[in-house]
């Protein structure tokens, strides 16, 4: 029995030392009253241990939390469970730091709680990182979804919104309006008055008494609405509603001023499917308007019969194409602003059309995808670049080329292997190989990518999130994806200079990017005045038409040879 005793006693000797070694260490009574502490408790409290026996743990109380914890806590243990949770607590010299607890009750021969053993550790530097990230987080989230002027949600959050009602088979209308003559306005007053004019506007428009819509600032004098409907005079209605809050004059200090809106409109489901295709159908109704005079709205028609007749030339023409090998693939210039050094290249897919001449992936691919064709295109596109990456590094190339890849080519059961098949077939390193995925994909899809992502990342393959900023990623999000870069949309980076917006919104941006280790690629660019005001800001790489438009088979061969095309 002695020797039983011994033993026990033995271990519980090694498994206080042991836990006195590499964690805060407190015994209390059943009261709450310690009894003992061990060093580190000592050292991260400033309290000597003779200050803190006797006493309870009040006296490190932070007040940070409520009766109601501690209440719970205290019901917890004393029932004789075990409690875990995080707290934090005041040092002697007034300083805030958090600990990871666990309390475990001991019990006596009869299964009474005698005492209570805490165990902590310290989380104080998580905890500062946590908050930290919070507060970037909130701070990114004012600055990228409203429009800094008129506090109206901006045009990320109106293609959010926009969005939403998509998913909800919601029937509704956007409406683009543009200020007429509004640039005569600020040559004639300055900017600072035309931010009065916008700012009232901006009042008259939300004031409108209709339920569920959203009133956006696009950018300078343009705003969009989404407008749910139930028949399509409501449209008409409100469209009548804007002209007319805005037929009465404005009194901007002192001065009375008239505004005339010009204002198009497109119809979900009837004009298109895609959010970014109704905005832009919206904006050209307005110049529509605009062209007739102004003051008025338009509706947008279909396009003209020439358009039409290129839209059926192209779909009878790809199958073809594919057949004849009429694609090819055009290179686009990354450079990193550190160094000012070309750091990689983005491969898009070129259609040598025999009529129309090279046409964009944007001309052919929804068409391709329509028909069944777009998975084919793309193994060709990646297969291809595979095949190209091996000839450039035969030439002493090594650099990273990536491309976009869709939705539906990702899903197939055979991507993955695929990828990895026409690494080895082409002796490709992974990480000379990027993809690009689109903001929107990512969203729509998460569910279904995260395992595929995680497989290509463990592959050594460079992921890149595309056009960030177009759509509506939360930080969130992005820590939850398997990533290397993220790559703002142009249509945000080619207006840097143009709005304080644009500018605190990639300034965000990349400071976030970087918490969470990622390069930030800034898109689109165009000037040597943006160049500078992003590196300024610590982008860390750019791409755009100041480096290239797209080298073709015969231009990259010499400009890998050179690598001399750099803005700066």
């Amino acid at each position: 029995m002695q020797a039983n005793y011994n033993k026990v006693n033995h271990e519980l000797t090694e498994i206080k030392y042991a836990l006195d070694q590499s964690s805060i260490l407190a015994i209390t009574d059943i009261a709450g009253v310690i009894t003992y502490v061990n060093d580190k408790f000592c050292e991260i409290s400033q309290y000597q241990a003779q200050e803190l026996i006797g006493q309870t743990h009040r006296v490190i109380n932070s007040g940070y939390h409520s009766k109601l914890f501690f209440n719970e806590m205290w019901q917890t243990i004393s029932g004789g469970h075990i409690w875990k949770g995080e707290i934090q607590n005041r040092a002697k010299d007034g300083s805030l730091y958090w600990v990871d607890t666990t309390i475990v009750p001991s019990l006596d021969e009869n299964g009474r709680v005698y005492q209570y053993v805490a165990i902590r550790n310290d989380i104080t530097k998580i905890k500062s990182l946590e908050m930290k990230l919070r507060r970037s987080e909130a701070q990114f989230k004012q600055i990228a979804y409203h429009d800094s002027l008129t506090k109206l949600p901006n045009r990320i959050n109106f293609k959010r919104a926009l969005d939403h009602l998509v998913t909800q088979d919601q029937a509704f209308a956007v409406l683009f309006l543009d200020l007429d003559r509004f640039k005569l306005l600020n040559d004639t007053f300055g900017h600072s008055f035309g931010d009065q004019v916008l700012i009232e506007v901006a009042k008259r428009l939300l004031h409108l008494p209709y339920k569920d819509v959203v009133v956006s600032r696009q950018s300078g004098d343009e705003f969009t609405f989404a407008f749910p409907y139930s028949e399509i005079d409501d449209v008409v209605h409100y469209a009548k509603a804007i002209l007319k809050a805005l037929s009465s004059s404005l009194i901007i200090n002192g001065n009375e001023i008239y505004v005339a809106p010009s204002v198009g409109i497109s119809i979900y489901a009837e004009h298109t499917r895609t959010v970014e295709d109704l905005i832009k159908q919206a904006d050209i109704a307005m110049y529509s308007a605009k062209q007739k005079g102004g003051n008025q709205f338009c509706f947008y028609h279909q396009q003209e019969e020439d358009d039409l007749f290129k839209k059926l030339r192209i779909e009878t023409r790809l199958r073809k194409a594919i057949e004849n090998d009429e694609f090819e693939l055009c290179y686009h210039p990354k450079l990193n602003l550190e160094t000012n050094e070309v750091c990689g290249l983005e491969a898009r897919i070129i259609w040598n059309h025999s009529t129309f001449g090279p046409l964009q992936a944007i001309d052919f691919l929804p068409y391709a995808d329509k028909m069944g064709l777009s998975n084919v295109i793309g193994k060709w596109a990646l297969k291809t670049l595979c095949r190209k990456i091996e000839t450039f590094s035969s030439s002493g190339s090594f650099i990273p080329i990536s491309i976009s890849i869709s939705i539906n080519l990702l899903l197939q059961h055979d991507f993955i292997q695929n990828v990895d098949n026409w690494l080895k077939e082409f002796n490709v390193l992974p990480n000379q190989l990027g993809l690009e995925l689109t903001e929107t994909t990512i969203i729509k899809h998460k569910s279904f990518l995260n395992p595929i992502l995680q497989s290509l990342k463990r592959m050594g393959v460079l992921l890149v999130l595309n056009q960030f900023g177009a759509a509506s990623t939360s930080l969130t999000l992005l820590k939850e994806l398997s990533i290397d870069s993220v790559k703002i949309d142009a249509n945000i980076s080619k207006d840097i200079g143009g709005n304080s917006f644009n500018y605190n919104l990639i300034k965000a941006i990349i400071a976030v990017g970087h918490s969470l280790q990622y390069s930030v690629i800034a898109d689109g660019v165009e000037s040597l005045e943006q160049v500078n005001m992003l590196k300024n800001i610590n982008c860390d790489t750019i791409q755009g038409p100041i480096l290239h438009n797209g080298l073709n088979e015969k231009e990259i061969n010499l400009f890998l040879t050179n690598n001399e095309i750099a803005p700066v």
